[in-house]
């Protein structure tokens, strides 16, 4: 995480990146399991959006 803290931004800068806490809660509603990445994409320009959710790093 703290990695991608650093390199996230300046990849992408303009864009708002969220990391959730690792408490108890998360860790319930997960069974204990790591979870899968979500990434979402949200803005006006639903064209824009698509491509770059569609853009590969």
């Amino acid at each position: 995480m703290e990695k991608l803290r650093a390199l996230l931004p300046q990849r992408f800068p303009g864009v708002e990146f969220f990391f959730q806490p690792a408490d108890i809660v998360t860790q319930i509603l997960n069974f204990g399991l790591p979870a899968a990445v979500d990434v979402q994409i949200a803005g006006a320009d639903q064209l824009g959006n698509f491509s770059t959710s569609r853009t590969s790093s």
